[in-house]
């Protein structure tokens, strides 16, 4: 009689327990979700982009942030210094700023928009090294390249080399398609290099392809519009100043550029009403009240015109236009003596002004020469214009702390 056959029943395998295992993986997440979160939070990189999206409404802060990436070591040292010079110049600390932009080794670690960034603040804070240094950097890069043109080249036309010049304008033809901005800019290029046909079709361009509700459309408007007034196309500049005048609140140099085509073509009653206007809400504006007082004289309304050009001269003092207007309208009236004395302080001024030109001519070949910028503020001084002596006083210390 045989044996049952006794086999080891095989113990069932312990169900799993989802409950358990959901816990786990849950708290397992959480943990890493945390060192990630404290990683995230003390991370240097963090403490970069916390610092460029407060850069515009803190910059105390910002500073402080990227400071603090630095001494931590990012690896991207340089995107770093960038936040740090243009927080010191939003800051008021052109020194500091200028200082944190000569640390910065490798400029291509930054975004190209960064740049742009630094090029408009530097030029509304007047820091003529870096918006001028910036540019140069920008000028470097291939992307946004309609952008960068249309910001460097109005300022680097004077200080470029000519082939340079007509190279890079020639790209940004190129390049500007229906893009209003890039058009002004090569406009405002052109009329630089005084190439005056190349800018009024270039500023046609710009034009055409924008409307007159927005700034853009408006500044070129304008700026075509003075063109075609230097050029004796009267007709077609009062269109444009008609237009601009009737699209939005009149402003005070659309006013005068409205005075000075109703000059030129005669209708001076016309032309001293808009003056009028123009002086009675601005009661120092010298341009009206010189144009105003050259208005009275065609007139022969001389001791109007005389008292016209010594209220520009109270006002400004140091104002050659407004003493070589006097001086022949007292020339007229057979005032010797007074013709002189301001036929020769017209000159006198007139010679500083010309000596201001040949430094910049000069400084073309020698930007951070702080020679030339001392030379400059004494000139600006002496014709009474002491904050952009002061600014150039301050641009050579800048430039004297870069020396070794």
């Amino acid at each position: 009689m045989s044996r049952p056959n006794h086999r080891a029943i095989p113990k069932a395998s312990p169900k799993p327990r989802p409950r358990i295992i959901s816990v786990s993986v849950a708290v397992a997440v959480a943990v890493v979700a945390v060192a990630a979160g404290i990683w995230w939070y003390t991370s240097p990189w963090r403490w970069l982009r916390q610092a460029e999206g407060i850069l515009a409404r803190d910059p105390a802060q910002a500073d402080a942030l990227a400071e603090a990436a630095l001494n931590a070591g990012t690896g991207r040292e340089s995107q770093a210094w960038l936040i740090r010079c243009r927080a010191q110049l939003a800051l008021g600390k052109p020194l500091e700023a200028l200082g944190a932009y000569a640390q910065i080794k490798q400029p291509d670690q930054c975004d190209v928009a960064d740049w742009c960034a630094l090029i408009a603040e530097a030029r509304a804070a007047h820091h003529t090294l870096l918006a001028d240094g910036a540019l140069s950097v920008a000028l470097r890069f291939r992307s946004e390249r309609a952008r960068v043109l249309t910001l460097a080249l109005p300022l680097k036309a004077s200080t470029l080399a000519e082939p340079e010049v007509l190279e890079l304008v020639q790209e940004l033809r190129r390049l500007a398609g229906s893009r209003a901005d890039c058009w002004h800019a090569v406009g405002i290029t052109e009329q630089a290099r005084g190439r005056y046909a190349e800018a009024v079709e270039a500023y046609r361009q710009a034009v055409t392809r924008s409307h007159v509700s927005q700034p853009i459309g408006l500044s070129s408007r304008r700026e075509l519009a003075q063109l075609l007034i230097i050029l004796g196309e009267f007709s077609a500049a009062e269109s444009l100043v008609t237009e601009v005048l009737h699209a939005s609140p009149p402003l005070s140099e659309d006013q005068l550029r409205l005075a000075q085509l109703r000059r030129s073509s005669g209708d001076r009653v016309r032309a001293e009403q808009l003056l009028n206007e123009v002086i009675e809400k601005e009661p120092e504006n010298l341009p009206a009240l010189l144009l105003r007082g050259e208005v009275r004289a065609e007139q022969d309304e001389l001791a109007k015109a005389q008292a016209d050009f010594e209220r520009c001269l109270r006002i400004a003092p140091f104002h050659d236009e407004a003493h070589y207007r006097l001086s022949q309208i007292l020339r007229r009236q057979g005032d010797s003596s007074g013709t002189t004395k301001h036929l020769q302080e017209s000159r006198r001024l007139s010679e500083l002004k010309r000596r201001v030109l040949e430094i910049d001519i000069r400084r073309q070949t020698a930007p951070q020469d702080p020679k030339l910028m001392d030379e400059l503020a004494d000139l600006f001084e002496a014709l009474g214009q002491p904050r952009t002596s002061a600014k150039w006083r301050r641009a050579a210390q800048t430039a004297r702390g870069l020396e070794p």
